[in-house]
């Protein structure tokens, strides 16, 4: 049931998500979208970058059989910090820019626990002055536009980075933000890059969301397991020390019945208790509608019982004429006596 309730909840939030992200592009007029980056508690900026070479895949076990569906689409990462006015990704300084323009990214993958792998990249700079501001006119800002590209000169991420440069009157370097911009596209191919951009945002947010509750669930289960290993070394100990007292041969076998039905109890006693409680409920509820089944019929036909009528019944007179001519005959003859 939690785990229902995660998927509803993550499946409303990435479609309010979507949409704010695609009236935010249609407001805004051009074919780009951006998203914010993460700043960590140290000041870094730890950004990930979607590569262009992604793939969906599904799991299977050395027998053959689907384990789960895998999204294994690679991304590239980039931490950001600056220090004395110089601007540093992955410890290489890349503003201002000196030597060769070479980096080494960091290449991870979502949803599969692949050792994360070194690439080494290069990368293009344009720095964009923007005017300065009537508040604060000693203030310059700039914008770094920051591409990654490969070893042979090609694009190695679907986006650039756009660092906001802002130099205070002391002349200190400062980055106040970084935001992760879709790279730019012209005419028709401009909606496919659109609509391409809408759904690798899907994908990203709905495999981060899925990494998640992997990793909560992974989280779950260690703790599962610690808890079964401490229960069972707490179960051991008692055994040792009780041992010395009397041996007995199924010992081990008991210890995994007990540590079996330790785990068990919580599921099996409150279903035990339903059923006894349904099967009470149902029997007290038949005797119950039994008797008052009963107690209606008896007072309706109360109620409704008509008596009986009172028939008089009339005989003949001529039934009593022989008996009143014997008691005549009977008189005649004791007076001739």
């Amino acid at each position: 049931m939690r785990l229902q309730s995660l998927l509803v909840t993550g499946a409303i939030w990435l479609g309010v998500s979507t949409t704010v992200a695609w009236a935010h592009t249609i407001n805004k007029g051009d074919w780009t979208t951006t998203f914010d980056s993460d700043v960590t508690a140290n000041g870094l900026y730890d950004i990930e970058l979607p590569e262009f070479d992604t793939r969906l895949g599904m799991e299977t076990a050395p027998d053959g059989t689907i384990t789960r569906f895998a999204h294994s689409k690679p991304y590239l990462t980039l931490s950001l910090s600056i220090d004395n006015d110089t601007i540093y990704a992955n410890d290489v300084a890349i503003y201002p820019p000196v030597g060769e323009m070479r980096i080494n990214a960091i290449r991870r993958w979502y949803l599969e626990k692949k050792t994360p792998e070194i690439v080494p990249l290069t990368y293009s700079l344009d720095v964009v002055s923007l005017p300065p501001r009537e508040a604060a006119p000693a203030v310059e800002l700039s914008i770094l536009h920051m591409r990654l590209l490969d070893v042979e000169g090609n694009l190695a991420v679907k986006k650039k980075l756009a660092i906001q440069l802002l130099r205070d009157p002391k002349g200190d370097l400062s980055i106040p933000q970084v935001q992760v911009v879709c790279l730019d596209t012209v005419g028709s191919k401009g909606k496919v890059g659109v609509w391409m951009t809408v759904m690798d945002g899907l994908a990203e947010q709905l495999s981060s969301y899925l990494r998640d509750l992997e990793e909560a669930f992974e989280h779950r289960l260690d703790s599962f397991q610690s808890l079964s290993t401490h229960k069972s070394s707490a179960f051991s100990s008692l055994e040792s020390s009780g041992s010395s007292r009397k041996q007995h041969p199924f010992s081990h076998h008991k210890a995994h019945k007990l540590a079996f039905m330790h785990f068990l109890r919580p599921v099996v006693l409150p279903a035990c208790l339903g059923i006894a409680a349904g099967l009470l409920a149902g029997a007290v509820g038949f005797l119950l509608g039994r008797f008052v089944v009963s107690v209606y019929l008896c007072l309706y036909q109360r109620q409704h019982r008509q008596p009986e009528p009172f028939v008089m019944e009339e005989r003949n007179s001529m039934e009593k004429l022989p008996l009143s001519t014997h008691c005549e005959v009977s008189k005649m003859e004791s007076n001739y006596v």
